[in-house]
């Protein structure tokens, strides 16, 4: 349990899937033969942005203006929370806590009003874990309960046990024990029903 707690620092909630090296060169190819600035561009944008979030993070927030700036343009509400979400994950990896929470807020509210419910939680889940890095451990607990609850009512069983481990991760460091125990077990269980093997080194 303890290295799930230690590196809930560390973890940031995403929609995107990790990009290899390959698709990411495809990608900024297409960047570079396309002339187009329609809402692929944007949404290659966006996950160029999260692919260098962590190995290069001015070319993160380069593309991620990028993707702000045209979708913004075309009104592309979509586009234009995943920039914000980029931008949340930019601050957030340079230790700017107000200035992620600012934006994982906005990806957050764009994504709801545009019915992106699972995008709305990858969001709010961002800023329980801002609230947590702060020592606001209350506040995150509010937030991943809340984030939780909506997973539920969804039926969300990708997004659940997730959230399960950021709350027992919670628990943990308040030396509650027991309750992230409890956590932690519900988090395996739900693993191990959909064979999710990264999950399972996680929990």
């Amino acid at each position: 349990m303890k290295k799930i707690a230690v590196a809930l620092l560390f973890l940031i909630s995403t929609a995107y899937r990790s990009q290899s090296r390959h698709e990411l060169d495809s990608l900024l190819t297409s960047l570079k033969k396309d002339p187009q600035r329609d809402s692929q561009f944007v949404k290659n944008c966006n996950t160029i942005a999260y692919a260098f979030n962590r190995i290069n993070p001015d070319s993160s927030k380069i593309f991620a203006d990028k993707a702000l700036a045209q979708g913004l343009k075309l009104n592309y509400k979509n586009g234009i929370a995943s920039a914000y979400n980029e931008f949340g994950i930019y601050y957030h990896l340079q230790a700017k806590y107000d200035s992620a929470l600012i934006y994982y807020e906005k990806s957050r509210s764009i994504k709801e009003l545009t019915g992106d419910k699972k995008g709305a939680i990858s969001s709010q889940n961002n800023m329980g874990i801002i609230f947590y890095s702060l020592g606001k451990y209350d506040k995150a607990l509010q937030t991943f309960n809340t984030s939780l609850q909506k997973q539920e009512a969804m039926h969300d069983t990708v997004g659940i046990p997730n959230t399960l481990n950021y709350i027992a991760s919670v628990h943990y460091f308040l030396s509650d024990f027991e309750s992230a125990l409890g956590f932690y077990l519900k988090s395996l269980d739900l693993f191990k029903k959909m064979n999710d093997k990264h999950g399972l080194s996680q929990a």
